[in-house]
């Protein structure tokens, strides 16, 4: 029965595999708020100050022996002077790695070149509009190794145990799941827009499309961002965000708000810079986020409470002792990323220059 139990698990899994590569769904972070590039390539370039560097990682699912383990590192840098004479110009690379299923059975490694402008639409510089577009590739590879396939399944040959998985049955199903490996041209691009209507309120949407190289293999992905950043008090602010994502059959949405709080006076040159959120992703997790800014470093970590029917989980059986999986825990993933931001010698702020959310 532990035979069968292991064996059945494996076809499981394989299933699992498939319905994955042949939906190609992109990762997505709950954070997506700390990794700019990859949500919306018109984020390349868009901050204040020169060079940005972030790292993020996600576990999901780790209780249930099929994680899903993301890795994502970005780097860009911004251009106030360049050849497109733009306002500002962006150039970034963006590094995801994805593993997901028994040992990382399926693994996605994705590279690609960033690049964006953004451009003031007014003299007062209070509505801007960036647009930017990526390309790299993405390279797929699925570990067959000890998968055991329905037709490896032995009910009539005496020669094998009957009623038995065998993996010395020819299939030609590898070859299926062979095909699904391989490396793929990857195109996306961006638009974002912001209007700072006052020293307090600024409001922004945002549009990335995605997998445009192989619409029909990659599955055209797209998301939408919209938001506010509201100063309530000097130290205190806000940021309600709805994002919207679709892919396939597939759509997202995660709705919630980041509060952040400034724990040093305002004109101190050390910067310590408190973020509390509630974000909500529909009809699949609730998630608390915290972050802490100091100075040109932030940390910050979110934990996916699991509220969809994965959490049925906890009532099946295990078929070795007959007992239900209660020591699953809870069923969701978490996030931690840092993130830092920097100037260069070309513009470092002091008293001739005056660091605002205009450029």
């Amino acid at each position: 029965m532990i035979c069968n139990f292991i064996q059945t698990r494996a076809v499981a899994l394989f299933i699992v595999c498939i319905c994955i590569a042949a939906h190609s769904q992109d990762i997505q972070y709950s954070q997506f708020f700390n990794t700019p590039l990859i949500t919306n390539p018109a984020l390349t370039g868009r901050m204040k100050e020169d060079i940005r560097l972030g790292l993020i990682h996600r576990e999901q699912w780790v209780m249930v022996n099929s994680p899903y383990q993301s890795t994502s590192g970005y780097f860009d840098i911004n251009f106030p002077k360049n050849p497109l004479n733009a306002d500002l110009a962006g150039l970034g690379l963006v590094v995801i790695n994805d593993k997901s299923g028994f040992n990382g059975r399926l693994s996605n490694l994705l590279i690609m070149a960033s690049g964006a402008i953004h451009q003031n639409l007014d003299e007062l510089k209070r509505h801007r509009l960036s647009f930017g577009v990526q390309l790299g590739i993405n390279q797929v590879n699925i570990n067959s190794d000890g998968l055991l396939f329905n037709s490896q399944y032995n009910t009539s040959d005496a020669s094998r145990p009957i009623n038995e998985f065998n993996g010395a049955i020819p299939t030609s199903e590898l070859n299926t799941l062979n095909a699904l490996s391989g490396t793929k041209l990857k195109a996306n691009t961006g638009f974002y827009y912001d209007y700072l209507a006052s020293r307090k309120l600024e409001l922004f949407a945002g549009l990335g499309l995605f997998n445009l190289a192989t619409p029909t293999q990659g599955r055209l992905r797209y998301n939408l961002q919209l938001g506010v950043n509201y100063r309530i008090k000097p130290k205190l602010g806000v940021s309600p965000t709805i994002y919207y994502s679709s892919q396939a059959a597939t759509s997202n949405m995660i709705a919630g708000a980041n509060f952040d709080y400034t724990l040093t006076q305002i004109a101190s040159k050390t910067k310590v810079i408190l973020y509390v959120g509630v974000w909500y992703r529909m009809n699949d997790a609730l998630y608390p986020y915290l972050g802490l800014r100091f100075n040109n470093f932030l940390i910050g970590f979110n934990h996916d409470i699991g509220m969809s029917r994965f959490n049925d989980i906890k009532q099946a059986i295990d078929q070795d002792t007959r007992t239900s999986l209660t020591n699953v825990g809870i069923v969701g993933a978490w996030e931690i990323s840092i993130t830092y931001v920097g100037y260069l010698n070309r513009a470092i702020p002091g008293d001739a220059t005056v660091p605002c959310k205009i450029f």
